[in-house]
């Protein structure tokens, strides 16, 4: 998986983080313990306010590579536009279609 897609999945992400998008994310909480409305708690409790980074912060990311196919990721979300300690883990697996598919594995403060 390349770096492009790995940033471009994360701003898709984050923007449907910010907007509070619930199909959206329900689509991304794919885990029988993750679900939707304990992502948006946990960003409510957060202080301050989401808010989307500046692009060069997409490429700012751990990433650890499980095979071809599968890439855990790490991403510090922003709020009041600051990065913030709030990380964001994903799994993106890439479909026999090509396509990426966004898993949202937790929320931790580090």
């Amino acid at each position: 998986m390349n770096n492009f897609n790995i940033s471009q999945n994360i701003r898709k992400l984050t923007i449907a983080l910010i907007e509070q998008d619930k199909s959206a994310i329900s689509t991304y909480c794919k885990n029988d313990y993750l679900k939707p409305e304990y992502v948006f708690q946990e960003i409510r409790e957060y202080p301050g306010k989401l808010t989307l980074p500046p692009e060069e912060a997409f490429i700012d990311y751990e990433e650890l590579p499980i095979d071809f196919n599968n890439t855990v990721v790490w991403f510090n979300l922003w709020f009041d536009g600051k990065k913030s300690d709030l990380i964001v883990e994903i799994r993106l697996t890439k479909s026999e279609l090509d396509m990426i598919i966004i898993n949202i594995q937790g929320l931790r403060v580090m």
